[in-house]
């Protein structure tokens, strides 16, 4: 009875180490498993513990370190894609073999994308612009034709999440719009990156200022303080809304024709910061901007 003990106790030690190996090895393949067939935008949960990357087939997630692919909910091309502080809105496309209509128009998800709230415009657009305040809720899009809400194709905004919506006239708004953000906080703040600069409005899109010109903007964002987060051919600095203290962030030289295209900090840490490129790499800083870890390389999750 001794000796059959014995044996037993061996095989399921045996069985628990392979059981641990094969768990171990899992969880460091996590990253590497992990690809991105597009980046359609990037940012954080509120709690400041997670990125949140759409990418064409459902959501990626880095926390502590590892990438993880979405596990729950359906793997939608979600496009459009900006955080606010309790979950996402988003516009874009189902996912394969799903029951859902095409295209989105606007949805919303308090759950990480296991289920999506429809909101407005449902089968009639897909808004590839589109920014919402992080704490405000108000949600700005551009309009590429006619639909049942929107009489003509241009700029719109909501203050009551799609209840109504009202056109902005874009008054000194000038070049081709490339990037769009509304600030966290401040009703009617939003800004507009454009090929020949950067534009800001106080006035829900009714008039913009010019706060950069002779540049092309290829992103920008409202950190979560006051200041501008701009992404340009030539690097990213941050600067402050009333145009001082700016900051020139020392990132590592971009491969030609590649650009920045979304730049975020993290709501709960004013010293990290994570942007990524056209060529599908992702960068993140925990120190400020002053050293910069690749997280993603050319669509490939780094381990």
């Amino acid at each position: 009875m001794k000796y059959k003990n014995s044996t037993l106790i061996i095989i399921v030690s045996i069985l628990l180490v392979a059981a641990i190996i094969l768990l171990v090895q899992n969880v460091i393949s996590t990253s590497n498993n992990v690809t991105f067939q597009h980046i359609h935008g990037l940012d954080y949960s509120g709690d400041g513990q997670t990125i949140y990357v759409p990418a064409h087939d459902g959501l990626k997630f880095y926390k502590n370190g590892t990438w993880y692919d979405q596990t729950e909910g359906e793997l939608h091309d979600f496009m459009g894609f900006s955080m606010f502080e309790d979950g996402f809105f988003s516009s874009g496309h189902p996912a394969p073999g799903s029951q859902m209509g095409d295209p989105f128009g606007i949805v919303k998800s308090t759950d990480s994308g296991k289920t999506l709230e429809i909101f407005d415009l449902y089968e009639e657009v897909d808004f590839h612009g589109m920014a919402v305040g992080y704490r405000t809720r108000e949600i700005y899009v551009f309009n590429p034709h006619p639909n049942s809400r929107m009489e003509e194709p241009g700029f719109y905004y909501s203050t009551d999440e799609t209840e109504t919506w009202n056109q902005s006239e874009l008054n000194g708004l000038i070049g081709q719009p490339s990037s769009l953000a509304a600030h966290p906080t401040k009703e009617g703040v939003v800004a507009i990156g454009t090929n020949t600069g950067l534009y800001l409005s106080k006035d829900y899109g009714d008039s913009f200022i010019p706060f950069l010109e002779n540049l092309n903007v290829t992103a920008v964002s409202f950190d979560h303080g006051d200041s501008l987060l701009v992404g340009l051919p030539q690097g990213l600095l941050s600067i402050k809304m009333d145009g001082s203290d700016q900051i020139d962030f020392k990132i590592s030289s971009l491969d030609s024709g590649d650009v920045i295209t979304y730049v975020k900090q993290n709501p709960e840490n004013e010293n990290e910061y994570v942007y990524s490129t056209r060529n599908k790499d992702i960068f993140l800083s925990k120190d400020g901007g002053a050293t910069w870890d690749k997280i993603v390389s050319q669509g490939v999750a780094e381990q």
